[in-house]
């Protein structure tokens, strides 16, 4: 309201009802304190910084209030926001299972925003879009929502928004009226839904679902303001995604390698063991915590000359794989022989690390060695 019109009333009967009684509340007790007293509340859908301050008469009695308030909604919600993608980075580095971290993200968007329906979806080769995760209050909503089915490819349960922000890669806005909405509109205002927003969630550069949110507000998503902070949360959602699939990639790579029947073992580009296998530590006979901090010189057996590494060194430092046999020792002193492949591996034009992979032959060399002496004794027969 302009001032001209609030100038003369009485504040209390341009507040929310709910807001009414505990702020009659609390300006009772700052006259009877006295003192200003600075405070949040909350009503639907916003935040409010709330700053009193008590005016006295000549006779100290106070008789009027200084009032400064302010909307701090999208400060409130960008705390949220952030505190959450903190949690939730948190959690994929821990390998919580991805289907619990995108149902986290879903129920705290929704509580955030106060959205009825959130739900994240991944695009089908088939044209099918499928729901990872949902939170909200209309839950049946999701039941019907599958039963009507989501797609994204050019059929009609494909026109939707979730359909056509996964088709040109671009945030949709959808009032539940709109005609390209029919198919899920009876259902939609079954639950209240008015309103609808879906983003586009890309992924290493190719599009790999949508971000969808529902809300019972009509105008919601009419915001300029607010639609480009759910389009930076879809952003946010999209690192955290690439995050937990890296992170998915690299555990079942790490249980791959460590039930390698071969030793491998992992350096830094100093040649610092960082890790080892099973495989590798019985292998040589070192514990993994032994071989940690130390250099492949803790095998060395003497047995190749200096210009042997110098010449390894010089091919792998350059990014070069190297293959070759080589004796190495044992904990125990004993004498081995291994096929080994050294790989460099480079991110980003940087060389990170390199791995070394070991294949145990001396059975195989000294089975080679008996034949090898059997054919010199028939020989000289």
């Amino acid at each position: 309201a302009k001032p001209e019109v609030l100038a003369g009333k009485n504040i209390f009967d341009h507040l929310p009802p709910q807001v009414t009684e505990s702020r009659r509340s609390k300006f009772d007790e700052i006259a009877l304190i006295g003192k200003p007293e600075i405070f949040e509340d909350e009503r639907p859908g916003h935040h409010y910084f709330n700053a009193v301050y008590p005016i006295r008469d000549a006779q100290d009695k106070v008789i009027r209030f200084a009032v400064y308030e302010a909307d701090i909604t999208q400060q409130h919600r960008q705390k949220a926001i952030d505190d959450m993608l903190s949690e939730i980075n948190q959690k994929i580095l821990q390998g919580v299972p991805l289907h619990e971290v995108l149902t986290e993200i879903c129920q705290k968007v929704a509580e955030t925003f106060q959205l009825e329906v959130v739900w994240l979806g991944r695009k089908e080769p088939d044209g099918a879009i499928s729901i990872l995760a949902a939170a909200g209050t209309a839950t049946n909503y999701f039941e019907q929502l599958k039963t009507r089915g989501v797609r994204w490819d050019d059929t009609p349960q494909g026109q939707g928004p979730a359909g056509i922000a996964i088709r040109f890669g671009q945030t949709q806005a959808y009032h539940v009226d709109d005609p390209r909405f029919q198919s899920w509109s009876g259902i939609a205002l079954e639950h209240n839904l008015h309103a609808i927003l879906a983003i586009p969630l890309m992924i290493r550069s190719e599009l790999y679902g949508m971000f969808s949110l529902y809300s019972s507000n009509p105008v919601l998503f009419d915001s300029p303001e607010l639609t480009s902070q759910l389009n930076s949360i879809g952003k946010r959602i999209c690192i955290a995604l690439e995050t937990a699939m890296d992170q998915q990639q690299v555990r079942l790579l790490s249980s791959a390698l460590e039930a390698a029947g071969n030793g491998v073992m992992i350096t830094d580009p100093q040649g610092k063991i960082q890790w080892a296998n099973p495989a590798f530590s019985r292998l040589c006979g070192y514990t993994k915590q032994e071989l940690l901090g130390q250099t492949p010189r803790i095998l060395n057996s003497g047995k190749q000359p200096p210009e042997y590494y110098r010449a390894l060194w010089a091919a792998i430092s350059k990014g070069e794989n190297w293959s070759s046999e080589t004796v190495e020792r044992a904990r125990n002193g004993n004498l081995y022989t291994v096929s080994q492949t050294i790989t460099p591996i480079i991110n980003d034009g940087e060389l990170t690390n390199f791995i070394s992979i070991h294949d145990d032959i001396s059975a195989q060399k000294l089975s080679h060695e008996r034949i090898a002496h059997m054919e010199i004794g028939r020989a000289h027969v």
